[in-house]
This record gives C-alpha cells, sequence and structure tokens, in this order.
C-alpha cells in the first residue's frame, strides 16, 4: 500500500498523534472498557480533531451518517470528535476516506486546503536536505517572518 502522506506533515504542523492510539484497556474482569484520559489528552485530542466537524459540514455528513459509514455508534463517534476518546489511526484514515480528504487536510480548516498541501511540501523539502542546509532553510524562514 503507498503511503499517501507523511508523518513529517503531522510533526511539522506541531500536531501529535500520540492522542491517537487504542482506545479501549482491560478492565478488571478482562473486559474492554474506555481508558480514562486526562485532561491533557482530552485537550490534545479536541487540538487535533479541531476541524474534523468543518469538514463534516463542509461535506454535509452528520455525526450519525459518520457512525453508520463507520459501523460505530453515534455517541462513540461524538466522544472522538469531543475528544474524550482516543482514535486509532486508521480510524482516522478511514474519517479522511469518508470526508473526501487526505488525513492530513483534516488538520486544517477546510476553508485553508492548499495550506495542508503546502505543509506536506515544506516536510518533504526538508526530509531531503542536509543538517546544514536544514539549519539555513529555518533561519531564513524565520529571517522572513521578522520582516512581515
Amino acid at each position: 500500500m503507498q503511503k499517501i502522506y507523511s508523518d513529517e506533515t503531522f510533526r511539522s504542523r506541531k500536531f501529535s498523534f500520540d492522542c491517537i492510539h487504542s482506545p479501549a484497556v482491560k478492565g478488571q474482569n478482562g473486559c474492554m472498557k474506555e481508558k480514562q484520559l486526562t485532561p491533557e489528552e482530552v485537550a490534545k485530542n479536541r487540538h487535533t480533531l479541531r476541524f474534523v466537524k468543518s469538514w463534516m459540514k463542509l461535506r454535509k455528513i452528520t455525526q450519525r451518517k459518520l457512525a453508520e459509514d463507520l459501523s460505530m455508534s453515534e455517541p462513540s463517534v461524538s466522544k472522538w470528535l469531543n475528544g474524550k476518546v482516543n482514535m486509532t489511526l486508521s480510524q482516522f484514515v478511514r474519517v479522511a476516506e469518508i470526508l473526501e480528504a487526505r488525513p492530513e487536510e483534516l488538520l486544517f480548516d477546510p476553508a485553508e486546503k492548499d495550506k495542508a498541501q503546502k505543509y506536506k511540501e515544506a516536510a518533504e523539502l526538508a526530509e531531503n536536505l542536509d543538517p546544514a542546509a536544514f539549519e539555513a532553510w529555518i533561519a531564513a524562514g524565520k529571517a522572513m517572518r521578522k520582516r512581515d
């Protein structure tokens, strides 16, 4: 399977997918139960997923429809979108497919869709630079930002 996005894309936007992992843990009786998230984890989830609702609105997809397409319950999808439960990376990719977007595009407001592509291109360029060239590129970017 061809990788359609780069992990560097996510790091370049200061997003962390540490919050996207197994959503359940074993309980005392061996049954699966939801992991209780810390307030920091909930905030990180909300930050990472903050534009998904905008994409849903753009594509005219309700939580109910998204839940149906994912073969999940509507309350489970609601918990994801509110940051209360972690989402796996494969689930995130599936949500992107349903919303007709690339996963990295969901990290941006749909009105700024081209920004996702620009960050991806920048990440790919950065990967191919030697360390000295990378430092020079960063310095040039900082200098340009100071002029604005």
